[in-house]
């Protein structure tokens, strides 16, 4: 990690009034909180200008451009062992940022367990992260603000990324969009501390992405393919196969099957 660099701190500007810690560059900021995490409080949120490393589920990388992307990872500490935003930090994250969108006349969408889309394309991610040992939970925020289409190289991520300025066609000011995120989610988080997992799903349910689709599940072990059939009451993906089966997962990679001829 950059150890060099020293952050920017702006008090009050985190969840429930925690401190923002700007850094010049970091590797990834979900590793650095996690590496660091004496240095920061229930609220506090790092933010890296640049990203060099960033990781997404299954180790994926993600790209953040200086000026042009958001990365950022908010301090979390649990209030129990049974407190509901450990296993539903993703959920409540990604509709944060679809709140956030909104604010700015994006319509989007959300993908399980983390993706939030706009037109079908990735604009945003999320890294969650929790150490029972510490009682700590870190949820790491990447978002697509002022790329361009060129920003996204050669490899075939333009077809399947976008961001918030090739949708709009404008440049957002990323500390405002920052400031946006914070407040949605912690309104989000008190919302499903307040009212429980089922209201959180019942919002999903209106902007997921996935309703009516034919999908393949991927996990370490096996692949299903079949019709997704919502969440559970707890926020597990559910899917039912070609046999009529259904299949409840907590962790998995998913995409469309367009391949997939059955009724």
């Amino acid at each position: 990690m950059d150890t060099s660099a020293k952050p920017e701190i702006q008090e009050g500007m985190g969840l429930w009034g925690g401190k923002l810690f700007t850094f010049p560059t970091l590797e990834s900021t979900n590793r650095w909180v996690l590496d660091n995490h004496s240095l920061y409080n229930n609220g506090d949120m790092v933010r890296a200008i640049a990203q060099t490393a960033g990781r997404g589920r299954f180790e994926r990388t993600w790209t953040t451009l200086t000026n042009k992307s958001l990365a950022v990872s908010a301090v979390i500490i649990p209030e129990s062992e049974n407190d509901p935003i450990i296993s539903c930090i993703s959920p409540v994250t990604a509709l944060a940022i679809r709140a956030t969108l909104q604010e700015y006349r994006i319509n989007s969408t959300v993908k399980w367990p983390n993706d939030v889309l706009v037109n079908e394309k990735k604009t945003a991610g999320i890294l969650a992260e929790y150490d029972a040992a510490k009682n700590l939970l870190v949820s790491g925020i990447g978002l697509n603000i002022n790329m361009n289409s060129d920003d996204f190289g050669t490899n075939g991520l333009a077809q399947t990324a976008t961001s918030m300025k090739i949708e709009e066609n404008r440049e957002f000011d990323i500390s405002d969009v920052l400031r946006t995120i914070t407040v949605q989610l912690k309104t989000t988080i008190e919302t499903l501390r307040e009212k429980g997992k089922e209201r959180i799903f019942e919002t999903w349910r209106h902007h997921d992405y996935l309703v009516g689709r034919k999908i393949l599940v991927k996990t370490h072990e096996l692949i299903i393919s079949g019709t997704y059939s919502g969440l559970d009451k707890e926020g597990r993906l559910q899917i039912i196969d070609e046999k009529g089966h259904k299949h409840s997962f907590w962790s998995a990679d998913v995409t469309l099957n367009t391949t997939m001829d059955y009724k």
